[in-house]
């Protein structure tokens, strides 16, 4: 890699376009020279500045619009100062896939800069990375500006460390690691930031898992709810079902056999009449005995009308007790079933006890207690008994029974006289007398079918208004299940007590869990995506974090093995071109430390040895220094700082010199280094620098003749009346040419 061009616009005093080209072959050295005051050190100062350098102190501004030209009486001011490098890349020194870069640096008078990698806009980052690869830069040994010679011999021992990194070639690697720390220390910030959101989240998100494992045990609850009202309801109702169809059956068939002895009654009331109009044409009718049988047949048709009062108030008690029944839960089932267990339990501790060995009669207490219990239990299972019906009911129905014992009584004594008078007519009216007891007896045996379909229609009333009840309650818990579980086909009969306890369990597990929004659940999905997604982060920062530990680690080793091997060379070619410049004498350079890390904190103490590493890797830098020893023959001097001028300048230019034997740049920008060199020194300087031009390209500014001579292309600065530089190029070779025709 070498400089091919520099083309200068706008920048300082060269106001109009501007191209210097440097040679490729031969010694490569090109010299600028010129008045004071002609503008020559601007040519270094515009190397440097679209380097990339940012520092108006060592550009010899007090502000960045200052390397604009700022005009003059004869010329106006520019708008815009610009600066381009080109530079053979055929070596690819440069990481880049270009054979020839131009680097351009253009900055306007609002203070925007841009940067340019072959015309594509870039950033100052990544120009300087570029650089520090390819081994040089704005503020290296590349370019060495005017005083920066002694300065870099007046430095601290830390502000040299930084000057010999970039002669060692370990500022990429340094700029990669200060990258790389920068990363790190933004994975920590961004670690505990998450780490934080972690923590905040965590709570919340424990509270929601429980919630929603709540709500999925709510599907598995409720489908076994259901299951168990199916089976609970469809049992209940096919059981009312069949009895209320069986009622049905039964009244149905009395029924007919009603109809049967309506017909026969009818038959033998016929024939009754027949015989007594003929016995009453034989022998004459009692009047007494029909008188008799007129109370009789009204007496019977009084006991059938208070038969038919004693069902309609049977069926009003019995509609009562299931309307105030309804809707009512007793809690039947497990009361009833707990009490089977404690009856059979008290059956087995009646049973072994021996009544001969029980003065106390034990036994008979507790088969009270057991009497007790099965009353109650009997009521738990009929729940109806337990309610209390209104005393006019009772009082109605007591009164009902009262008459119909008072007509079965005068029945009797009408039967006894009628059946007295009848032996004392003494007639051959037997025949009648057999047809009015069958029709007697059939009338009997009908009022007793009536009395049992009234008992029935009772029953089957009780069973439909149950039915009804459950029903109803079906429609309130089952809804549009309700059709589905009525058109099932009967189960088998379980054990209806044991379901109704755990439906109503369940009912109230449910319920407790009902409570819960059900917006928990996408809530729930949100917090837990967010977490991990920030634990997703916080694992993939740590690893990050741990990589470029190993990275910054990686790299320490390589910046220290490098410097160490580049330090050791550039301290024996100090020594060499020390003595060459002065004749003799000794120097030497020392890595020295300039002090130590500063103390953990409690805190850092607590995080461990890890984290004290990390801090003292972080410190390398700014513990080491460079310290210079320069004796000049016949002196022992213990400061750098007690040489004469010329000393220093020597010195500085032994060290500059070591520098680029060591690691030359592409290209290196001397700007009147020799400026305080006498004749013979200047000679000596000149002889170094020749030897050094297969390493390295030359830009030298100068003064001195010794310098002038070696230069292959000569560069004169010059100043016009408007303010502005001029530039007069002389190849020497040419001009060698004419001389000798």
């Amino acid at each position: 890699m070498y400089l091919q061009k520099l083309e200068i616009q706008g920048f300082k005093s060269f106001a109009n376009k501007t191209v210097l080209e440097f040679p490729k072959t031969g010694r490569r050295i090109t010299a600028i020279v010129g008045p004071n005051g002609s503008g020559k050190s601007c040519v270094a100062d515009s190397i440097r500045w679209v380097l990339g350098e940012t520092s108006t102190k060592l550009l010899r501004a007090k502000k960045s619009a200052d390397v604009i030209f700022s005009g003059s009486e004869r010329k106006t001011r520019s708008g815009f100062a610009e600066a381009t490098i080109y530079l053979d890349n055929a070596d690819h020194r440069a990481p880049v896939d270009y054979s020839e870069m131009a680097i351009t640096r253009r900055l306007y008078r609002n203070g925007d800069n841009e940067y340019f990698l072959n015309k594509k806009k870039v950033r100052l980052q990544d120009i300087i990375l570029l650089l520090a690869q390819a081994n040089f830069g704005q503020r290296t040994y590349s370019v060495i500006g005017q005083g920066m010679v002694d300065a870099v011999l007046m430095q601290s021992p830390r502000e040299r460390k930084d000057f010999f990194d970039e002669a060692a070639g370990v500022r990429q690697f340094q700029i990669k690691r200060h990258s790389s720390i920068n990363k790190l220390n933004s994975a920590s910030d961004n670690l505990r930031q998450v780490e934080v959101l972690l923590a905040e989240i965590n709570p919340r998100l424990r509270t929601l898992s429980r919630h929603v494992s709540k709500l999925e045990k709510y599907d598995e609850m409720k489908e076994r709810l259901h299951s168990l009202e199916h089976a609970y309801y469809g049992t209940l109702w096919h059981r009312l079902n069949k009895q209320y169809t069986e009622q049905k059956n039964k009244i149905e068939e009395k029924s007919k056999k009603i109809s049967a002895l309506n017909k026969e009654i009818d038959e033998l009331q016929n024939k009754f009449e027949q015989k007594e109009s003929a016995n009453r044409q034989k022998e004459g009718a009692s009047d007494a005995l029909l008188e008799l049988q007129a109370k009789y047949n009204k007496l019977i048709n009084k006991k059938n009308d208070l038969r038919e009062k004693e069902f309609l108030n049977k069926q009003k008690i019995t509609t009562f007790k299931l309307e105030q029944s309804r809707g009512k839960e007793i809690s039947a089932g497990a009361v009833a079933l707990e009490l089977d267990i404690i009856s059979k339990e008290y059956t087995k501790v009646i049973n072994n006890i021996d009544d001969k060995t029980n003065p106390l009669k034990l036994k008979e207490r507790l088969e009270k207690i057991l009497e007790s219990m099965d009353d109650l239990s009997a009521k738990i299972k009929n729940p109806e008994s337990a309610i209390k019906v209104p005393e006019e009911f009772n009082t109605a129905l007591e009164a009902i029974l009262r008459d119909m014992k008072n007509v079965d009584q005068e029945i009797g004594e009408l039967t006894t006289q009628m059946d007295s008078l009848r032996q004392k007519q003494k007639t051959e009216t037997s025949e009648f007398f057999i047809v009015q007891r069958n029709w007697r007896d059939k009338i009997e045996e009908k009022n007793i079918l009536d009395r049992n379909i009234n008992e029935l229609k009772v029953e089957s009333a009780r069973i439909e208004t149950k039915k009804e009840a459950l029903e109803a309650e079906m429609e309130n818990h089952l809804k549009e299940r309700k059709e589905r579980v009525l058109s099932a086909p009967p189960q088998e009969e379980e054990n209806i007590y044991q379901m109704e306890s755990e439906i109503n369990n369940l009912r109230y597990q449910l319920e407790l869990i009902g409570g819960i929004d059900p917006e928990t659940i996408k809530e729930y999905k949100e917090t837990k995506e967010r977490y991990d997604f920030l634990e997703s982060e916080s694992n993939d920062l740590a690893g990050a974090m741990k990589q470029l530990k190993e990275i910054i680690k990686e790299l320490d080793q390589q910046i220290k093995k490098q410097f160490n091997d580049s330090f050791k060379k550039i301290n024996q070619e100090f020594g060499k071109y020390f003595g060459i410049l002065f004749g003799g004498g000794k120097a030497e350079l020392e890595i020295i430390e300039m002090s130590s890390p500063p103390p953990a904190t409690e805190e850092e103490q607590e995080q461990g040895q890890e984290l004290e590493e990390e801090k003292a890797e972080e410190n390398i830098e700014e513990t080491t220094g460079i310290e210079i020893f320069a004796n000049p023959p016949g002196k022992k001097v213990k400061s750098v700082g007690m040489l004469s001028g010329g000393e220093r300048a020597l010195t500085s230019i032994a060290l500059i010199c070591a520098i680029i034997s060591n690691n030359p740049s592409p290209f290196v920008v001397l700007d009147e280094v020799d400026a305080a060199l006498d004749e013979s020194n200047s000679i000596r300087f000149a002889k170094i620098i020749e030897q050094l031009t297969d390493k390295t390209q030359f830009v030298l500014i100068s003064h001195n003749r010794a310098t002038m001579i070696i230069a292959d292309i000569l560069y004169g600065v010059s100043m016009g009346d408007d303010g502005v530089s001029q530039l007069l190029s002389l190849k020497l070779e040419e001009a060698e040419g004419l001389v000798n025709r």
